[in-house]
């Protein structure tokens, strides 16, 4: 996977993740770590949402909340859910009652 994942270039990459998410019904995002990609994802998603009827599963791990941006854990948007997660085993089984 890695080998084939640097062969693509920049904009390959852009055109694969925009497929992916135009293709998608429910994106499930983790914004538990810094990453401007997911940020970028969840926008996308949520700000097509009201035409394309997709929704976002939002989570992140409860333990790092100080350190997630209030926007994530602030997140009201009617078509996110946001799950904050202890573990791994609490995280599945909140994420299959939203599926």
């Amino acid at each position: 996977m890695e080998t084939a994942e640097s062969r693509l270039t920049e904009r390959d990459v852009y055109e694969r993740d925009i497929a992916w998410l135009d293709a998608c019904d429910v994106l499930v995002a983790d914004a538990s770590g810094s990453s401007f990609g997911v940020g970028f994802e969840v926008g996308y998603v949520l700000g097509r949402s009201s035409d394309s009827r997709q929704r976002v599963l939002l989570l992140y791990r409860a333990d790092r909340q100080p350190h997630i941006s209030r926007l994530i854990c602030g997140n009201s948007h009617p078509r996110c859910t946001t799950i904050p997660y202890a573990d791994a085993s609490e995280l599945a089984d909140r994420v299959a009652k939203h599926l």
